[in-house]
């Protein structure tokens, strides 16, 4: 049985390749924030998304 391995950062000739799935986890990371700006009785908790978007 082989075992799953996550991906990591893909290599290509020592450069980090980009990613745009990671690009569209930082926006709907960045939404809750955004909504939150709006109006923020509508998403009290919203300023996590910073916390979130960063740690991406």
């Amino acid at each position: 049985m082989v075992a799953a391995t996550l991906p990591g950062p893909q290599m290509q000739t020592g450069r980090v390749v980009y990613r745009p799935e990671i690009d569209g986890l930082r926006a709907i990371a960045i939404t809750p924030v955004v909504l939150h700006h709006a109006d923020p009785g509508m998403l009290p908790g919203g300023f996590t998304g910073v916390d979130v978007f960063l740690a991406i």
